[in-house]
């Protein structure tokens, strides 16, 4: 599984029993392999998809990765990116270290604006 980050031009790539990758685009189509040092390399599990977003709303895409299969250890890892290059395994700290056999995950963030706009039609029908 493939993901971009296009504000930085970084590529992440999930492996299966190998470590995850990371690639910083460094221009002139020359990328550079931060894997280790950014800390996404995983535990060689068997990661199937990755989606990135803000999850705690600092303003910088974290990586949240699904894990599957028969293979131990289990759980999702969510990397908190620490605006550095480098991430912060969070994943139990947040809650969501699924152990089930997970293949791709989304978030949805629904602000209040969003959430009114919707309601408001069901709120005058029943309200």
């Amino acid at each position: 599984m493939i993901s971009i980050m296009m504000d930085w031009m970084i590529f992440f790539f999930t492996g299966n029993l190998v470590s995850n990758k990371l690639y910083l685009n460094k221009g002139n189509m020359k990328f550079e392999d931060i894997s280790e040092k950014a800390g996404i390399t995983g535990n060689h599990q068997w990661f199937t998809g990755s989606t990135m977003a803000d999850v705690n709303n600092d303003g910088w895409l974290d990586i949240y990765v699904c894990v599957s299969a028969k293979y131990q250890p289990k759980g999702n890892l969510l990397f908190i990116n620490n605006h550095d290059n480098t991430f912060t395994e969070c994943a139990a700290k947040y809650g969501i270290n699924d152990r089930s056999s997970s293949v791709q995950a989304t978030f949805l963030i629904i602000t209040m604006m969003a959430f009114w706009i919707y309601m408001s039609p069901i709120i005058r029908l029943y309200g």
